[in-house]
């Protein structure tokens, strides 16, 4: 499964969570800063398989839609790298995530925060580059964090992660995902009204121009 945009996607060390790149020995940390207040931007879904997607050229979300007033699927930064033996992906919200047993608002029963790992940059062209999707999900009632393959989307549940107000860190294994020596992110956020893989909602994604060295909304790792 991969983004489809016509147009255009436990615990480490807090110090390390917001530093705009950390490397110290074997690890590395990217961080890019994104833009707060643009959300409904990227009006669009993604779809599973080899189904068509959606793009609307203009955002459907008015000044009063629910997504206005909640910060959480608003990135301020994202961050992705590897310390030692495991990766981590986390991202600083434009406010604090759900706690368990907060509802959503009314018509989204999931949201979700992810990130792509591609052996190239995705293009409107290049077909799919995923070769992992790692994802915080909510659904009303409890989190749930994995890492999907994207070979055959088989899906292995993640235990290793902190929430901490408005930001979150997911920790994994280098292993669980071929532990790579380099490849290319990027991260989103989507809400969904039914099941969280059939036609889940962006409401942002990774901003453009944010560093010379990305192409679209994605990154080099390491860089």
């Amino acid at each position: 499964m991969r983004r489809s945009v016509a147009a255009i996607l436990s615990v480490v060390i807090l110090g390390l969570m917001l530093a705009p790149s950390v490397s110290a020995g074997k690890s590395t940390i990217m961080t890019v800063p994104d833009r707060e207040g643009d959300i409904g931007k990227y009006n669009v879904y993604i779809v599973v398989g080899g189904a068509e997607g959606v793009s609307s050229p203009e955002p459907s979300w008015g000044d009063n839609a629910w997504m206005m007033d909640v910060g959480y699927v608003d990135m301020v930064s994202t961050w992705f790298g590897k310390v030692r033996d495991n990766f981590v992906f986390g991202m600083q919200l434009a406010g604090d995530l759900p706690k368990p047993g907060d509802p959503l608002p009314p018509g989204v029963t999931y949201a979700g925060w992810q990130v792509w790992i591609e052996f190239a940059p995705w293009t409107s062209t290049s077909g799919s580059t995923t070769l992992y999707q790692v994802y915080l999900q909510y659904n009303d009632s409890k989190y749930i964090a994995g890492v999907m393959d994207a070979k055959d989307w088989s899906e292995v549940l993640i235990t290793s992660f902190t929430i901490d107000g408005d930001k979150f860190q997911i920790e994994f294994p280098a292993d669980m995902v071929g532990d790579l020596k380099s490849c290319w992110w990027s991260a989103g956020i989507y809400v969904a009204k039914r099941y969280i893989w059939a036609w889940p909602w962006f409401t942002d994604l990774c901003d453009f121009g944010v560093r010379p060295d990305q192409v679209n909304t994605d990154f080099p790792w390491p860089s």
